[in-house]
């Protein structure tokens, strides 16, 4: 048991641990408040602004929505798409347009989901999100832009993120959002020939012609592996007659003249090879036997790879000039 002169010093040493308890409580106590008043979007810096508790249930969620104005709302999916949380914009978006559709906020908010769905990784919805918009407010001043986004999405969707580090050819896959990309640029340049998106446009318009010609050629060339004449000379005649200007043509042409030589076409085949040795005085035949690269040519990262004893026994003959 402690003595008389001791009890003092404890005395004090408990009352300011006492003294600290009920200071951190109070400090809690205030936070909490704080926090209470803040959860329902009351946060004033001006305006007020909506912040999501990931916690919380969909009633508190839309009550929180029903205390803020359209412009709140906008603000405040404009906030978190500036942040780069997309997917808490387009939430918010969608509660901005559900209470108030017919203020112009909910149209921005429509315009600004577009883009959202795109940083969200969502091209399909994205692009049904720009048709949607195109079709309800056709005179809108930004509607250049909304035609000038589907092309980029489309022209992202064409490209593959894997294709430069496995170094394989674009051309090689099927170029339906190619397609799709350039038929978006036309229109736009068609409708807006002034748009500030127009120079844009057409140089992306010029990259995918030519991925669309090296791609017709591409199964030209391999309908020529396959001894079917006919169909490759169809598609070297369209890749000559529908892409002049693109660097795919001289191939073409090489493709007409050894189709047509095989088919017996002797005038056609000369005719082609006129053509070809006119314009392209420099090109260097046999492309049509090439291969594509093995997958240790495409994965080497320091240029091309040493040929292997496969490689050498499977490298193709010298090229022969056509007959005639």
């Amino acid at each position: 048991m402690p003595s008389s002169n001791s009890l003092p010093f404890f005395s004090d040493r408990w009352r300011a641990a006492l003294l600290s308890i009920l200071t951190l409580l109070l400090i809690a106590s205030t936070a909490s408040l704080t926090s209470g008043c803040s959860s329902d979007g009351e946060e004033r810096e001006g305006e007020r602004r909506v912040r999501l508790n990931p916690f919380a249930n969909e009633r508190q969620t839309d009550r929180r929505y029903d205390k803020l104005t359209a412009e709140e709302l906008y603000k405040s999916g404009k906030a978190a798409l500036d942040a780069g949380d997309p997917q808490q914009a387009l939430e918010i978006y969608e509660a901005l347009e559900t209470r108030h559709p017919f203020t112009s906020y909910a149209t921005q908010a429509q315009l600004d989901s577009i883009y959202a769905k795109k940083r969200a990784f969502e091209p399909e919805a994205a692009i049904a999100s720009a048709n949607r918009f195109l079709r309800q407010h056709p005179s809108h001043p930004d509607i250049q832009w909304v035609y000038y986004i589907k092309g980029v999405i489309n022209f992202e969707r064409s490209r593959d993120e894997w294709e430069e580090l496995f170094r394989v050819e674009s051309y090689k896959r099927d170029p339906v959002f190619a397609r799709l990309a350039f038929e978006d640029f036309a229109l736009l340049i068609k409708r807006f020939p002034d748009s500030q998106y127009s120079h844009d446009a057409r140089q992306r318009m010029i990259f995918l012609r030519h991925e669309l010609a090296r791609y017709e050629l591409n199964v030209a060339r391999f309908y020529m592996k396959r001894k079917a004449w006919v169909a490759a000379s169809r598609r070297a005649k369209h890749v000559v007659e529908s892409y002049q200007g693109t660097d795919s043509v001289a191939g073409a042409l090489d493709v007409l003249t050894q189709a047509y030589a095989k088919l017996g076409l002797s005038t056609q085949a000369q005719e082609a090879q006129t053509i070809l040795d006119a314009n392209f005085p420099d090109y260097q035949r046999g492309a049509i036997q090439a291969g594509s690269p093995g997958l240790l040519k495409r994965l080497w990262p320091f240029g091309d790879a040493p040929p292997t004893d496969a490689d050498l026994k499977d490298a193709p003959p010298p090229a022969a000039e056509p007959t005639t």
